[in-house]
């Protein structure tokens, strides 16, 4: 009837009944097929309003929708509450819906919806989907609602967070530079943080660093040290962070470099 009407008045409807996820089958059948067949719907939303659809689920269901309603346009709608969202979108995509309902990093009520910057570039990268967005303004945008909204980004959150272009343990900085200098550092990282707007990686010196990210910050200040003496500074520098329970600045690490001088010059 709500569709009827809103036809009636010449809107251009879609439908979106709420927590589809959470109900028998048949029932989910009959649902839709009244809503387009009988009400005239020119979309129809699904939606997983309390985020607990697994990724097969979806999928299934989409393809469900298109037996039942078929030549309907199809939109994804999800909530985050069990860190399923992104992967309800992409499921959806692949199970072929045509739409999927996006926020700028997931916010939203409760658990939030699916992240516009997650689901763009999982569908441009993963599924080669063209979505249409520029894909170099999502970090610059990120940050933008960041600071509207005064919700801080995580370090860790995926496609924005600083922590994914930051480099600390000894094994990828070494793996890192080694497919940089070869002109290729895509080789090693799952995307180039240009891609999204970021200005470049960053390495930083804690617990985990090694003789590579060491080197670099030695080069970094014009200081040169021998092969033992690069092999105490690192255990010096491992040793710090962890007291610190942090990384090392650049301060702290030329201080830490003149102790290895000074010890060596009253040897």
């Amino acid at each position: 009837e709500a569709v009827r009407y809103a036809k009636s008045l010449g809107l251009h409807t879609v439908a979106m009944p709420w927590d589809d996820f959470r109900v028998p089958l048949s029932f989910l059948e009959r649902l839709y097929k009244a809503i387009v067949f009988e009400g005239g719907a020119d979309a129809v939303a699904i939606s997983d309003t309390s985020g607990n659809s697994l990724p097969w689920t979806t999928m299934m269901i989409i393809k469900r929708l298109r037996e039942w309603i078929p030549g309907t346009p199809i939109h994804m709608h999800a909530h985050n509450e069990f860190g399923l969202a992104t992967a309800a979108m992409l499921s959806a995509v692949a199970g072929g819906a045509s739409f999927v309902h996006t926020a700028i990093k997931g916010l939203g009520s409760r658990g939030g919806n699916a992240a516009t910057e997650e689901v763009g570039v999982g569908l441009e990268l993963l599924l080669g989907v063209d979505t249409g967005l520029r894909l170099n303004q999502l970090y610059p945008t990120c940050q933008l609602v960041s600071e509207i909204a005064k919700t801080p980004i995580p370090r860790n959150k995926a496609i924005i967070g600083s922590n994914l272009f930051t480099y600390v343990a000894g094994l990828s900085v070494f793996m890192f530079e080694k497919a940089r200098a070869a002109g290729r550092p895509f080789a090693y990282v799952p995307f180039l943080p240009e891609m999204v707007g970021k200005d470049g990686y960053e390495i930083v010196l804690g617990k985990l660093s090694g003789r590579t990210a060491v080197r670099l910050f030695l080069d970094e200040i014009g200081v040169e040290l021998t092969d033992d003496q690069v092999a105490r500074l690192t255990q010096i520098v491992k040793e710090e962070a962890i007291i610190r329970k942090s990384i090392i600045s650049r301060q702290t690490f030329k201080q830490l470099v003149n102790r290895i001088l000074e010890e060596d010059s009253h040897a």
